[in-house]
């Protein structure tokens, strides 16, 4: 608003000077009125420089923090997809008794779980438990949960850990479940354990 005025008055200044200088010859214009207008017409001029220079420094600060926020909001778009749990399907094991898929990471409230589906292939129940695990490349510490899968059945796995989960969509998963029969009825021992180790489950 200030410089629509400025270029105004600047407009008007500059049409009384110039009709001072195209007057009638026999007209007079007193040297006072004709210097005044001139000084006022400078003093505008230089008033409507400096709020130019301010207007573009002020642009300028405006376009740097719009562009900041456009980074940011970037950014947090990037970490949110980054942090979305995503649906996989990986085979991590596969033998005559069962088959042991990973399928993501998954949020039950608070807590953070690697998910695996588990195929008993077997007559009798199997509990499936596990040692510590990592997400590219760091471990989760002590790893929790115990689940059990009935007779010629399917059903999923979670292990929830103390660590929090560097991310959601992990590239890498690395471990050991152990494949339980507490009724000791299929193999020699009790148990066995699957290892894995830097599975790619990048989706």
């Amino acid at each position: 608003m200030k410089k629509i005025w400025f270029a105004l008055s600047l407009a008007v200044v500059s049409i009384a000077l110039v009709s001072c200088g195209s007057a009638p010859s026999d007209a007079v214009v007193p040297q006072e009125q004709y210097d005044s207008l001139k000084s006022q017409y400078e003093a505008l001029q230089s008033d409507y420089s400096s709020l130019q220079t301010e207007y573009d420094s002020i642009k300028s600060d405006l376009d740097s923090a719009n562009k900041q926020v456009e980074d940011l909001l970037l950014m947090a778009e990037e970490e949110e997809s980054k942090d979305a749990p995503v649906s996989v399907d990986v085979l991590v094991y596969d033998d005559e008794y069962v088959e042991i898929r990973f399928i993501g990471c998954e949020l039950d409230r608070d807590d953070e779980q690697l998910v695996f589906m588990a195929t008993n292939k077997t007559d009798s129940e199997l509990t499936f438990q596990s040692g510590t695990m990592a997400i590219d490349g760091l471990s989760l510490g002590y790893v929790s949960g115990s689940d059990s899968v009935a007779s010629q059945s399917k059903g999923k796995v979670r292990f929830e850990t103390e660590e929090e989960f560097p991310t959601m969509a992990p590239s890498t998963i690395s471990g050991t479940i152990k494949v339980i029969d507490f009724e000791k009825t299929i193999w020699g021992s009790q148990s066995y354990e699957v290892p894995f180790t830097n599975l790619d489950v990048a989706q």
